[in-house]
């Protein structure tokens, strides 16, 4: 073998000392060689398998890890060996897959960095020397660990998946540091990877310390209404939907504002103000502010339908409450802070009650229903067919204008 060696050398050294000063072309199992060395048939190079911290030598060319723990290995200089390449491949078997990291010499660099991660498994590098640095020319994982994303997309057949096959969350960064984060657990973090302990968010934006005072936005075009909806799909009795925002100082039990509606089934003794499907608007903070800031326009309140007829009170721009009208004073006439309109008629008119805790009897009545009928009752009240005692002591009074006549009554009549 040594002297088939000596006679292959004795025969290729006149032929390539003939192509360097030619210029020619060298074919190696071709008679016709179409470039600089054409060779037509398999070629092998050097393969050399580490399972720890290691150096890759000018007589190395492929390098694959084995390894059961994280380890590194350093490239050489890149000076001096321009067009050199080295194909470094992470084969360890252990899981969680062991990072290697690829480390440089003389404060050189892999594509600008000093350092290049392969912490996945069967994920191969490929480098080559530019006489200063050392650069990219392939990274991939090989089918059946995953296929590599292009930059600027991938055509695809069908349906693909990117992402982690194991029990690790995937990072998202931009300018070399984390951006986003998708947890094992399915947690979405944009500005944060950590998540509340007790109560994890499914999706978390933090926007840190920032001069926006935009977190979240969001917009749309459409004929219709657009929204933001929230709903909550259990029909517990405990259950609700609820928007919340927070003071700085603010927990789940003080200085916070929540908006929200329950369920179908809803029973909670510590908050049945609410009911079944009942919606709320509450504070546990200081004051609770709520109005109309816009000049000249009013805060209006409305039930039993979304129409102008189902208004029911106003506060309007120069703080006049109008209950039943939307005009205060009424069609403009006279003068008041509160207006009250009704129909003409002695129990759907425009009138006011007085009660106490003592019991649901009126302590005072008025009773303005028409052009001459009005009264003001004093432990006494009219049920829609007669007038009745409101006490069992002290008698009762009344003061009307009936039929043009000013009377004041007094009956000792307690019932």
């Amino acid at each position: 073998m040594k002297t088939f060696t000596l006679k292959l050398y004795a025969v290729l050294l006149p032929l390539l000392l003939l192509i360097t000063t030619a210029g020619a072309q060298m074919g190696i199992g071709t008679a016709s060689p179409h470039s600089t060395l054409d060779v037509r048939g398999s070629v092998a190079t050097s393969y050399r398998a580490f399972t720890g911290a290691t150096t890759a030598a000018s007589t190395d060319n492929l390098l694959v890890f084995t390894g059961s723990s994280a380890a590194t290995i350093t490239l050489p200089t890149a000076v001096g060996c321009s067009g050199r390449n080295y194909v470094i491949k992470n084969a360890s078997t252990t899981g969680p897959t062991p990072v290697l990291t690829v480390a440089t010499t003389s404060s050189q660099t892999i594509d600008g960095l000093t350092t290049w991660l392969l912490d996945d498994a069967n994920e191969s590098l490929t480098v080559i020397s530019d006489g200063a640095n050392w650069n990219i020319s392939a990274q991939s994982l090989p089918t059946g660990s995953g296929t590599s994303w292009s930059q600027n997309g991938n055509s695809v057949a069908s349906l693909k998946t990117i992402g982690t096959m194991n029990n690790y969350s995937l990072p998202f960064i931009t300018n070399n540091t984390e951006k986003m984060r998708l947890s094992n657990t399915g947690n979405l973090g944009i500005g944060t990877s950590s998540f509340d302990g007790t109560n994890p968010e499914k999706l978390l934006v933090d926007a840190g310390t920032t001069s926006s005072y935009n977190v979240i936005s969001g917009k749309g075009t459409i004929n219709n209404y657009l929204q933001l909806n929230i709903q909550n799909r259990s029909s517990g009795s405990s259950a609700s939907s609820d928007v919340v925002a927070t003071a700085n100082n603010g927990t789940e039990s003080v200085n916070f504002i929540d908006m929200g509606i329950n369920s179908s089934t809803y029973n909670v003794p510590s908050f049945n103000i609410t009911g079944v499907n009942d919606a709320y608007l509450y504070s546990t903070g200081n004051d609770f502010a709520i109005g109309n800031a816009t000049t000249n326009k009013s805060l209006k309140f409305f039930t039993g339908g979304t129409v102008s007829s189902n208004e029911r009170m106003r506060i309007d721009g120069s703080g006049n409450v109008g209950i039943g009208t939307t005009a205060i004073p009424r069609g403009g006439i006279g003068a008041a802070k509160v207006a009250l309109h009704g129909s003409n008629a002695s129990m759907s008119g425009p009138h006011m009650q007085f009660t106490t805790a003592s019991d649901n009897y009126p302590l005072m009545q008025f009773m303005p229903w028409a052009h001459d009928n009005n009264y003001l009752f004093f432990d006494s009240y009219w049920d829609g067919t007669n007038f009745k005692s409101g006490t069992t002591a002290g008698g009762n009074f009344m003061i009307s204008k009936s039929s043009g006549l000013f009377q004041i009554d007094y009956a000792n009549i307690n019932t």
